[in-house]
């Protein structure tokens, strides 16, 4: 047999059974089609799950201490911030940079006392786009802070409901500072969020 006869005969094999044919090609490209939906579907949830995770946690990317993750410690910062926000924020692909305290704190009201994690930022640098807990939807009672010198804190609504507390209930905190030295203080509850997040909620 010729071989430059073979794509002749393959075509007219695929038209003896139209039905067949048709039929094959339907279910080919059908399968096709969904896979390219189904993976367009995942790529977008990865997508918006990043997103997401950067707005809850620390972005998607985070300047620390070399041996912050290993030992969290006040101790251990970033030297010199504004220079590095600055460098940071010189990067054509950076869109914002942000400054921020975290760190473990426990937290006690006249009921209970809880272990946490504390975020300390500026309101007047981030939003919604940085720090999801800034969304309006997220705020469920009392108010958010609009100003860096504003006294209060902000729990997450199953923390407030652990510490029994309402709002402008008092609460006593307990961290260490930059020093390594326990210190506490007294702030009223200022406000309630709930992110769908049971870690940050």
């Amino acid at each position: 047999m010729n071989n430059q006869n073979i794509p002749a005969i393959a075509w007219r094999n695929l038209w003896r059974n139209r039905r067949r044919t048709v039929l094959t090609l339907i279910s080919i490209s059908f399968g096709v089609f969904l896979a390219i939906m189904f993976t367009a579907m995942q790529d977008r949830n990865w997508s918006d799950m990043i997103d997401l995770a950067a707005r809850l946690g620390g972005g998607h990317v985070t300047m620390q201490h070399p041996d912050y993750r290993d030992t969290p410690s006040l101790k251990k910062t970033v030297r010199q911030t504004d220079g590095v926000l600055s460098a940071a924020a010189s990067e054509p692909s950076v869109e914002k940079v942000t400054a921020r305290i975290t760190g473990p704190i426990m937290l006690n009201t006249s009921a209970e006392s809880f272990g946490a994690s504390f975020i300390a930022f500026d309101p007047k640098s981030e939003d919604e786009t940085t720090l999801s807990l800034l969304s309006p939807d997220a705020l469920i009672s009392g108010r958010m802070f609009t100003e860096p010198d504003e006294a209060g804190i902000i729990l997450g609504a199953k923390l407030a409901e652990n510490l029994d507390a309402e709002i402008g209930n008092r609460i006593v905190y307990t961290l260490t500072d930059k020093h390594g030295d326990i210190v506490s203080g007294l702030a009223r509850l200022s406000g309630t969020i709930k992110t769908g997040a049971p870690n940050l909620d």
